[in-house]
């Protein structure tokens, strides 16, 4: 009987600690989540065009030499996945390789559909030096912990 106690006991603090750490996901989708001039918010995260569209139907438009801020005031960032439109315009693509590759954290997937930055920090700037890039959904992870908390910082130029 003792036995099966302190099993209980175990799997229950094992299930109370996971959730304490489970992270929150916001989710971004152009044409459905619209915003006013260059900002859409959504549960306590921003996203900041410095020039493009966030009202566009089909696509969050992240014009050429543009930055993209995406802040939240709810907990610090840890993941952000962009799936970009696959639209083309005669031999122009839109692609993930329009975003700059250099930044830290950042990985463009080998079809350039899927850009995936990783990291910690409240504020975080993506810069679109290579050409336009269209985007259909901007996922968000945001931790558990408060923002500000490892600190803020963004993309080095």
């Amino acid at each position: 009987m003792n036995k099966i106690l302190r099993f209980a006991f175990l799997a229950a603090f094992a299930a109370v600690s996971s959730l304490s750490f489970a992270q929150k996901t916001v989710t971004f989708e152009a044409g459905k989540d619209k915003g006013t001039g260059l900002t859409v918010e959504k549960d306590g995260v921003t996203i900041t065009l410095s020039d493009g569209k966030v009202d566009d139907k089909f696509s969050y438009r992240l014009y050429k030499n543009a930055t993209t801020t995406i802040t939240s005031s709810a907990a610090n960032i840890t993941n952000v996945v962009f799936v970009c439109n696959t639209h083309k315009a005669g031999d122009k693509s839109f692609l993930g390789d329009g975003f700059d590759s250099s930044m830290a954290g950042l990985t463009v997937s080998a079809d350039k559909i899927n850009v995936t930055w990783t990291g910690d920090m409240n504020s975080v700037a993506f810069k679109t030096s290579g050409h336009q890039v269209r985007v259909k959904k901007i996922t968000v992870t945001l931790k558990n912990e408060p923002a500000g908390k490892i600190g803020r910082a963004v993309q080095q130029e």
